[in-house]
């Protein structure tokens, strides 16, 4: 974030500040909004407003107990508050996972605020795969989250993908009592419709209106990591599968390495995916996406949230060209109206990290977005019982923050 944008948000809580007068009450949930968004944006800063009204931390990893057996996972645990708000944090599509350097800002900005934080490894989103089965492990998460903590219920935060895959479940049957809170950044409604705009860097939104915007390259690699078999001879699949993983995992010499050994027809197919000339792929992709729609379909929250009974909190970047900001209205018609208690579309918000070059109305808005996600955390904590240590020790201690 720039320093100009850190003034504005710290000249956002001032303005508060004024305005409030004899309102400590009401100022401080704005303070703690403005202190975690500045703590997501910048880690390393340090000043009055970041230490705002925050605790140490310890991180502690530890296992998701699932039916397939323990799943990785990390705690972040804010020391010295007696029944914190539970939270569920789950990383987009990336090859770190749990590692990912802003899910790890977020769950630490997050748990200095008095947020107990549990971030699980949805291995299928760290291959670049959005399938069922992390549906099942985003409930199973909540549920031992709910477990280790005694709370009635947790919120469950999905960034990018995770944010679609949150809220479908929310909606299942067998989950629904354990989450109580759903915040999705950057999340879809509909995959085949995500997908299809990769193809032809064109938006419709649910009023019918189309926007044409380009899609973000890494996209089509997404698709074409999924199903090879769409876009290479049966020959060349595995080296262009290898091939492609290499280029998601940002090592581009081994990648191109990789692609030369492939016949000259895949060689040249992996040239243009690797320099990004869709232009010729985009028919293989409509095609692919016509073939797999219903599992694209089986994962998406389009048609399942008519009985979604978490509170829904919905933010998009207003240029996200991975999942284009469309995505959100069609949520907003999909999600009940009882449930939706904030739905914010920012210039602030690039993807799933803060950026762009918005105004001091726009921070605001973030801010009392923020403000609005916390308290609503803090009302359902209100009736756990108090936390006993004993419950969260599941693996020794990583440190202490």
């Amino acid at each position: 974030m720039s320093s100009g944008r850190k003034r504005r948000l710290l000249l956002a809580a001032l303005v508060i500040l004024l305005l409030l007068s004899g309102g400590h009450l009401w100022l401080n949930p704005y303070l703690d909004a403005a202190s975690v968004l500045l703590r997501v944006s910048d880690p390393n800063r340090h000043d009055w407003l970041t230490r705002h009204d925050t605790n140490p931390i310890t991180i502690r990893d530890t296992s998701v107990q699932t039916p397939a057996g323990p799943v990785r996972g990390r705690l972040y645990i804010p020391e010295g508050i007696p029944n914190p708000p539970a939270m569920v944090i789950l990383h987009g599509v990336h090859y770190l996972g749990i590692d990912e350097p802003r899910l790890v800002n977020f769950s630490r900005a997050l748990s200095t605020h008095g947020v107990l934080v549990l971030t699980p490894e949805l291995a299928d989103l760290a291959d670049y795969h959005v399938e069922l089965g992390s549906i099942d492990l985003i409930g199973y998460a909540a549920r031992d989250l709910k477990a280790r903590t005694g709370a009635n219920s947790v919120a469950v935060l999905g960034l990018s993908f995770a944010g679609g895959l949150a809220l479908v479940a929310a909606s299942e049957p067998q989950y629904e009592k354990d989450v109580s809170i759903v915040i999705s950044i950057g999340g879809y409604d509909s995959l085949p419709r995500v997908l299809r705009f990769y193809a032809t860097n064109t938006v419709q939104g649910p009023r019918g209106a189309v926007l044409h915007m380009q899609a973000h390259e890494y996209g089509i690699l997404v698709v074409a990591y999924a199903h090879p078999e769409d876009f290479f001879s049966p020959a060349d699949v595995p080296r262009a599968r290898e091939a492609i993983r290499q280029q998601l995992h940002e090592k581009t010499a081994q990648a191109q390495a990789i692609a030369q050994r492939l016949s000259p027809a895949g060689r040249a197919r992996m040239e243009d995916l690797l320099a990004h000339k869709d232009g010729g792929l985009s028919a293989d992709l409509l095609r692919s996406l016509s073939e797999h729609k219903t599992d694209a379909e089986a994962v998406s929250p389009e048609g399942k949230l008519a009985h979604i009974r978490a509170d829904v909190f919905l933010a998009h970047g207003e240029a996200d060209n991975v999942i284009p900001p469309a995505e959100l209205m069609w949520l907003k018609k999909d999600v009940p109206a009882d449930k939706l208690k904030a739905a914010l579309i920012s210039p602030v918000i690039s993807h799933v990290e803060l950026g762009g070059k918005p105004s001091f109305a726009d921070e605001w808005r973030l801010v009392d977005f923020m403000k609005d996600v916390l308290q609503d955390c803090d009302k359902h904590a209100r009736s756990h019982h108090e936390l006993a240590p004993a419950q969260l020790e599941a693996a020794p201690a990583s440190g202490r923050h």
